[in-house]
């Protein structure tokens, strides 16, 4: 695979294809070789040098066809002034209903589960006041959204019952729709909590990293025992009857074969794997290295295929580190900021302690204040801190595929929420052309898949086609 900045787009060949993306408005388009070399031109001398430039490779007379298409498809425009909003509704919390955990997990960001502090669960009183502040800091947004996070939530699943039914009827009062999601370990996933999730449409993220030696290893119970057979005689019964769960893993240097990862998510019934390079200090014994990272753009290259090869034989399998970039250009989507954290959503802690979001948990420097007396200055500060505004991202093709990257991560890497980690920054890209590549193949092959996989309309390829109204 070929991959060419040309300004601040780029273009890709493999396999005889020649594809140009645009970072304006991640649209994909199917071009000529002609049609590269002229936006090469332009970028070098200008339209007007370009057109005699071009001459003598313009055997067919077709330069101002293609010239056309190029301002068409926005390709000479410059790059349009992103105005952030000074303020946004707050619609999604994660709530740390549980400051403890059952696993010892050797990369735990959250000290243990208890963040550095002492292990506690939140109460009915803040629990029922933090539904209350998100309805009220919501504002005229329709939809909410609620995620039980931890430690491990589900020992605090007496409050998390409660609060869902809290949480229902909040919302028939305020006639607002709400949403539940959780994110756990696995371990405590009964058959009646199983129900009771699935009664209460409780969308459910499972952490777990893989097949059994790399789960045991970097997933451990606090007594050092394993959790890979409990998790696996556990999560099954949830998977089997709804199907479509998410393994969220993360990818530490001791084991970075992702088919090896997929495999193993796999076994156990995950149709949906999101992976993630362990984020921690430099010096760290499974950190991965500037070379471990140029080792993974390698994994996914085999994963890409793999990923061709499942759609090809009806057996498809949900890798949201592909997916999500092909979402975006079948949706021409743009991202400002690289997620909600400071911007539509807040993490609250067991005391009320109002954060960014769970990560920054504990972190004054990220506080946004308490549910008694919220603060939102640190919004304000968030929302200028958009992925035009900084100073190495502003020229980057992929900006408005990541929006930045993880804050969190930026500062554990960078000390600066706002300076991205150059290594994964090499490997998002790279992930993201190889999406690029799949997505081309399959909107070749079979157009209506996508609109399976995405449900959506008949994916655009040029950026022209679409109504002014989805334009805007």
């Amino acid at each position: 695979m070929r991959v060419s900045c040309i300004g601040d787009h780029i273009s890709l060949q493999e396999d005889g294809t020649l594809l140009l993306f645009n970072a304006i408005d991640s649209g994909l388009y199917s071009i000529e070789p002609i049609t590269e070399k002229l936006l090469i031109l332009i970028k070098e001398h200008g339209v007007e040098a370009a057109r005699e430039l071009i001459k003598e490779e313009d055997i067919n007379n077709v330069a101002e066809e293609k010239l056309a298409e190029l301002k068409e498809n926005r390709f000479l425009d410059p790059p349009p002034a992103f105005l952030p909003p000074e303020t946004i509704p707050i619609s999604s919390v994660s709530l740390n209903v549980c400051h403890d955990c059952n696993l010892n997990c050797r990369y735990c960001y959250g000290g243990g589960g208890t963040y550095a502090g002492e292990a506690c669960f939140m109460t009915k009183e803040v629990g029922e006041l933090s539904i209350d502040r998100l309805f009220e800091w919501s504002g005229d947004s329709k939809r909410v959204s609620v995620t039980f996070f931890g430690g491990e939530p589900l020992l605090n699943m007496k409050l998390i019952k409660h609060l869902v039914s809290y949480g229902r009827e909040k919302s028939q009062s305020e006639d607002k729709e709400i949403k539940f999601n959780m994110t756990c370990n696995g371990t405590l996933l009964t058959d009646s909590i199983v129900e009771f999730l699935n009664k209460n449409k409780v969308h459910v993220m499972v952490s777990m990293d893989g097949p059994k030696k790399v789960q045991d290893l970097n997933r451990p119970f606090k007594n050092g025992r394993g959790s890979y057979d409990v998790i696996k005689s556990h999560v099954q019964n949830l998977i089997t009857t709804r199907g479509n769960v998410t393994a969220r893993a993360t990818l530490t240097r001791d084991y970075l074969s992702l088919e090896t990862l997929i495999n193993g998510l796999r076994e156990v019934g995950f149709k949906y794997v999101h992976a993630e390079p362990v984020s921690v200090d430099k010096d760290c014994p499974f950190a991965l290295t500037d070379k471990d990272f140029e080792s993974l753009q390698k994994e996914y290259d085999r994963l890409g295929e793999i990923f061709l090869e499942n759609i090809s034989k009806g057996t498809p399998f949900g890798f949201s580190n592909i997916l999500r970039t092909i979402d975006s250009i079948y949706n021409s989507a743009i991202r400002h900021y690289p997620c909600g954290a400071g911007k539509n959503l807040a993490a609250i802690d067991p005391n009320g302690g109002v954060y960014l979001c769970h990560r920054f948990t504990g972190m004054e420097s990220f506080s946004l204040g308490t549910i008694y007396e919220p603060d939102f200055s640190l919004q304000k500060k968030i929302l200028q801190t958009h992925v035009d505004a900084r100073r190495i991202c502003k020229d980057c093709w992929a900006r408005h595929l990541c929006g930045g990257g993880c804050w969190q991560e930026n500062y554990v890497y960078s000390g600066r929420i706002d300076e991205p980690y150059t290594p994964k920054c090499g490997l998002f890209k790279h992930v993201a052309a190889i999406s690029m590549i799949i997505f081309s193949k399959i909107h070749k092959k079979d157009k209506e898949l996508l609109d399976k996989m995405f449900r959506k309309n008949e994916p655009v390829y040029k950026r022209a086609d679409l109504p002014e109204k989805h334009e805007k």
